[in-house]
Order: C-alpha cells, then sequence, then structure tokens
C-alpha cells in the first residue's frame, strides 16, 4: 500500500479531520490551541490499526535508510544501533504564543552573547568590573587571542546558532544548552518534516502551522548581509571536516539546500592574504565561509599546528578583511559552562534586563563549599567538563559505582575549575508515539537563531533513554517533528526565494572531480 493510497483510504478521515478538542489534559502544556491540536493527533494515532502502524513505521525506516537520515552528537562516539524505533509520529507541538516567549528570550540571549564577544576581544570590560573572573575566559583553550579586533567581526559574531531548551513541570522553558561556534541539525528537521509529510500527510490538513522549508535561504540571507556584496553577488562555501564528522550528511545537506559547494581544507588556498576555492577551471575567489569546524582547527598556522583539516593563511583573510566567517572566529568561547553560572549578570550587564528564560543553576567545582555539597550528594548531580562536550565528558553520578567515584573525584580534586555540576531537572512529560506504543517522556527541543534577531520556526526534538539533562547531547534516538502554530495571517508570512537563486554558484572543486574521475575508472574495470 502506497503512502497515496494510505492517505487517501477509508481511513483517511481519521487522519484528516483534526479540529479543536475540548478540555485539556496533563503533558500537552498550558497553551490550550496546541494542547488542543496535540491531543487530537494523539487520538488519530490511537484509531489506526496495528497493520497501519506497521506499515507506516516500515515506510519512514525505509525513507530514513535512503537519505541516511540519522542524528548523532558532532562530538560524541560511534553511532548506536539504528531502527525503526527512532521513528516518532507524535509532533511537538508549540503554541504561537508560547514561542513567542521562547523567540523574545533566544533573542535576548543571542544579543548578549554577542555583545560579550565583542567585549572580550575588544576592551574586556566586563572582566575588568569583575562581573567574569579573568580565570574562566583565559583558561579556556576556545579563547584565542589571535581572533581580537578582528575587523568586521567585532559588528556581529553569531549568524547562526542553536539553543536546546527542556520544559519543567511547570510548564517554563529552559535553556539547558547553547551552541554558539557551530550549530547542527536543521537538516534533520527538515528531513523529519519531509518524512512525515510522505507517510501521513491527512495529518497537516486544516492545520497553520510556520513554514520551516524556507530555512537554507534564510541562512543565505543572513551571510549576504555579513559581506554586504551589492546583487547578492557573494561567493560563498561550506568548510566542513569532511566524511569521517559523523554530522557529516547534515553538513553536506545544508549545502545543498544553500546551493554553496561543501568543502575541506584543502579544497581552499590562500594567496596574497585572499581565499580561493580550487576548481577544475582554476581558482575562484571564496568571499564567505559558513564553517562547520570549531575555531582551533581552522587555521593551522595560528591555532592548532596539528590541524588537517584547517586552511594555512585563513585568518590573514579574516584581518586583511577581505573574507568573513560565520560563525565568527572565537566564538566557540562562549559556550563555556562556567560562563552559564553567570550568565544572568552577562544579560543584565550588557541589556539591562533579566534574562526572559531561565537556565538550570551552574555549579562551579572549583569552589571548595561546592565541592563538598556535591560529595554529600551525588546522586542529585550531574557533572560535566567545562569546555569539552563529548558524552564522555559528562557523568550522572546516581549511575556511576562507587570504584569509577573515587578515581573520577581524585580527577576533579586535581583540576576542579575544568568541572561544573548541574542538579537534575524536573522535567515535565510530551507524548511520543513509536513502535513500541504511546508513552510520556521528557523532551529536549534545539530551537535555531538567525543573525540577532531572527529565531526560525526550523525546530528538532528529540527524547532520550534518560530523557534528562544529561541526554541532550547524547545520542538523539527518538527524533521528533515540531509543529509551531502560526498567530498571523498566511499572506503576512514572508516567504523567502528559493536558496539556488541566491548565491552565485561556483564550479565543481578539482578534489571532487578528481574522485569522480578514479570512481569511473574503477566502475569501469569492475565491469570488464
Amino acid at each position: 500500500m502506497s503512502a497515496e493510497a494510505f492517505s487517501s483510504s477509508s481511513n483517511s478521515s481519521a487522519l484528516g479531520n483534526l479540529g479543536h478538542s475540548q478540555g485539556q489534559s496533563q503533558g500537552f502544556g498550558p497553551d490550550s490551541a496546541s494542547g488542543g491540536i496535540a491531543r487530537q493527533v494523539q487520538k488519530t494515532l490511537g484509531s489506526l490499526s496495528l497493520e497501519q502502524l506497521d506499515h507506516i513505521f516500515s515506510m519512514a525506516e525505509e525513507l530514513h535508510e535512503e537519505e541516511g537520515a540519522y542524528l548523532a552528537p558532532r562530538e560524541g562516539t560511534q553511532q548506536e544501533a539504528r531502527s525503526a524505533g527512532g521513528f516518532d509520529l507524535m509532533p511537538l507541538v508549540v503554541g504561537g504564543e508560547e514561542w513567542a516567549r521562547i523567540e523574545a528570550g533566544l533573542t535576548q540571549r543571542v544579543r548578549a552573547w554577542n555583545l560579550f564577544l565583542r567585549d572580550i576581544y575588544s576592551g574586556q570590560e566586563i572582566l575588568k568590573a569583575g562581573v567574569v573572573p579573568y580565570e574562566i575566559v583565559y583558561s579556556d583553550p576556545n579563547f584565542h587571542r589571535g581572533c581580537a579586533r578582528l575587523p568586521g567581526v567585532t559588528a556581529s559574531y553569531l549568524q547562526l546558532t542553536a539553543f536546546d531548551l527542556q520544559q519543567d513541570v511547570r510548564g517554563q522553558w529552559l535553556v539547558v544548552e547553547d551552541h554558539l561556534g557551530v550549530a547542527d541539525g536543521a537538516s534533520y528537521a527538515l528531513k523529519k518534516r519531509q518524512i512525515l509529510r510522505q507517510i501521513a500527510p491527512r495529518l497537516f490538513d486544516g492545520l497553520e502551522i510556520l513554514p520551516i522549508e524556507d530555512f537554507a535561504a534564510q541562512v543565505l540571507d543572513v551571510l549576504q548581509e555579513l559581506v554586504r556584496i551589492p546583487d547578492g553577488g557573494a561567493r560563498g562555501v561550506l568548510l566542513a571536516q569532511g566524511s569521517s564528522d559523523e554530522y557529516y550528511l547534515d553538513d553536506a545537506a545544508l549545502a545543498r539546500q544553500m546551493g554553496v559547494p561543501i568543502v575541506q581544507g584543502n579544497d581552499l588556498v590562500v594567496l596574497d592574504s585572499r581565499l580561493y576555492l580550487k576548481t577544475i577551471a582554476g581558482i575562484e575567489p571564496v568571499d564567505v565561509v559558513l564553517r562547520r569546524l570549531a575555531t582551533s582547527l581552522l587555521d593551522p598556522v595560528v591555532f592548532d599546528a596539528g590541524s588537517r583539516y584547517g586552511v594555512p593563511g585563513l585568518l590573514s583573510c579574516v584581518r586583511k578583511g577581505s573574507l568573513a566567517v560565520a560563525n565568527g572566529l572565537g566564538s566557540d568561547l562562549a559556550n563555556n559552562r562556567a560562563l552559564a553560572a553567570y550568565l544572568s549578570v552577562i544579560v543584565e550587564y550588557y541589556t539591562g534586563e533579566r534574562p526572559l528564560l531561565p537556565s538550570p543553576h551552574v555549579l562551579e567545582m572549583r569552589d571548595l563549599d561546592v565541592r563538598e555539597q556535591v560529595a554529600d550528594n551525588r546522586d542529585d548531580y550531574v557533572i560535566r567538563h567545562v569546555w569539552k562536550r563529548t558524552p564522555a565528558h559528562e557523568w550522572v553520578m546516581r549511575h556511576m559505582p562507587a570504584h569509577d567515584w573515587n578515581r573520577f573525584w581524585q580527577e576533579i580534586e586535581a583540576a576542579p575549575s575544568e568541572y561544573v555540576a548541574y542538579k537534575l531537572p524536573a522535567s515535565a512529560a510530551h507524548p511520543c508515539w513509536t513502535p513500541s506504543g504511546s508513552r510520556s517522556l521528557p523532551v529536549t527541543l534545539r530551537a535555531f537563531a538567525l543573525g540577532q534577531e531572527r529565531i526560525s520556526p526550523c525546530a528538532l526534538a528529540w527524547t532520550g533513554s534518560a530523557a534528562s539533562l544529561a541526554s541532550s547531547v547524547q545520542t538523539m534516538d527518538r527524533i521528533k517533528d515540531v509543529w509551531i502554530l502560526r498567530t498571523v495571517p498566511a499572506a503576512s508570512v514572508v516567504v523567502h526565494a528559493q536558496a539556488e537563486e541566491a548565491p552565485k554558484r561556483l564550479r565543481l572543486t578539482s578534489r571532487v572531480a578528481e574522485s569522480l574521475f578514479w570512481m569511473g575508472r574503477y566502475a569501469e574495470r569492475a565491469e570488464v
């Protein structure tokens, strides 16, 4: 049975009649519109037979296999087992008013972080005022003195950022993680929406949901604003680590949707403080780079000399003003988890406002009293490394055996400033619908900011096996579509131009051309 047959069969009434239901139920949040739609979707899914659900999940698995649409952490270990159980049919529905509050809080947060980075890489007034301790900044390997006072960067450090949020039992959204150097996952949100529309299109009938398909075009708008070349003539590339990176599929999909080449460091060369792309027609100049690498890997001349992924001399191009890099070089510093302990005062210092979105309370382990408190109540805490973001550098104390705890505590005592502790939050549960059945689990929502004023409706959500703060950076084994309800008429929503029309397209890179040549030669030999 095809997707079209399924959506138009006698069961189509179950998938198509999504009105507003009456009343409230626990676990759907305070927004009545979003709660009503979520309950109706859950009721619709519950009306399907096991055979129909099995068919839907098998279709989802086939589409996932075709596209390779699996999500794993950028800095994580090998991806875990993949199965149809990773597809959640139940979307996370966010009401318009609720999303407006999230937008306001994240916009404030982006603005504050941008001002912080501008200050740190210039006058460092916040350090001189004693608001943030010097040692937090200077001890972080993501603080790069070579990035101080770069031309152009001082106006805006942050072009594409992401924030992970979780909802507490009172319905309040908390920001549990900032991704201010490299923001991943947007293409998986787009793929999730595409697959859900294919396997159950009637779920969307009659609903006013904000579109997300123009996300790549919006990213291009931000990059064009960064370089300010007339007539949209900026030539851009997406610089990625390569196929060894677990997020390479995300990087490749985003580059394809933007209509720009995805390149590696050896595809680029610097000549006379100008960046060029090596193509089959010769070298072509590059005006803007959307980086998917940490700053320390971008230029082996200035940063990490052992980096195999960067471009020697890239920083000289930025310093001369012939190249723009998004996000700004050095912005990875703002990911420091010890800075999160000072977020409230950072926001107040730069904006004069209280934070609109709270964060979990962060305890700095460099404080002896804090270490004693954590040691006495270790089952209540998650301990995380300050600047290392792999799952191996996050520890849930209640799951740690005693002999491992003693060894780990010695490591903390040896370098306490490199660790922070969080209390495990009590999270609200949201409905999920997977092959194992329907149940309610805590959900993490990842929202993307474009520049300093726009929060994209292209959002990603997932549930993990632990469903706690610790699960937000581990393997995302239950990906959910996010439906943000429209609050303005459809005609008032600006639709961007197709991404393919915006950039000035660059030619095929010489590395890719060579790979295609040898692939053809080997294929020819295999046919003999």
